[in-house]
């Protein structure tokens, strides 16, 4: 179910996503992050304290509640709002690889949302778990919340851009 409207959905590219400011993806933990060939997306950064964060990990909240996944999560990562263009796209990958172990910090919870018109684009389809067929909503507004150790990736755009934003929340490492 769509949880913001297309005009809000355009609100948050037009005040977060700077095309000057972007930068390229990186992957990797907080040691060692590159830019490589697994993914290719330009990404802006949203402040943990900002409206649309805040939104969205109580969000992830009311998911891992509901969903009784019983995750101990008390705080989210910025979010990262990504710009998808035509060859855009992310391999398969978990978020939660011990991000921030030696931190003693544990990621548990990914939100996706999407802001894009899917009308506005092809590909791009966000793959949640090993089959090729498990596409996420596409709906613009849509969030799509699921553990941060399940495989996923986005496939090619090939027309158009996708924009979506990315929200991790995390909480004591897991024993």
């Amino acid at each position: 179910v769509a949880s913001f409207t297309p005009s809000d959905c355009q609100a948050i590219i037009d005040t977060h996503f700077k095309p000057d400011g972007a930068e390229e993806a990186k992957t990797g933990d907080l040691v060692d992050q590159s830019v490589n060939p697994h993914r290719k997306t330009k990404v802006c950064w949203i402040p943990e304290n900002d409206p649309v964060v805040l939104y969205l990990f109580n969000q992830a909240l009311i998911a891992n509640s509901k969903a009784c996944w019983g995750f101990d999560i008390d705080s989210c990562e910025q979010g990262q709002l990504g710009e998808y263009t035509p060859g855009g796209h992310y391999d398969w990958h978990s978020d939660e690889e011990f991000f921030n172990k030696e931190k003693g910090r544990h990621r548990k919870v990914s939100l996706v949302m999407q802001l894009s018109d899917p009308d506005t684009y092809d590909g791009g389809d966000l793959i949640i778990g090993l089959k090729e067929d498990a596409k996420a909503l596409r709906e613009q507004g849509s969030i799509i919340v699921f553990p941060s150790e399940m495989q996923h990736k986005v496939i090619p755009v090939t027309r158009g851009t996708r924009y979506s934003i990315v929200l991790w929340c995390n909480g004591p490492v897991m024993r």
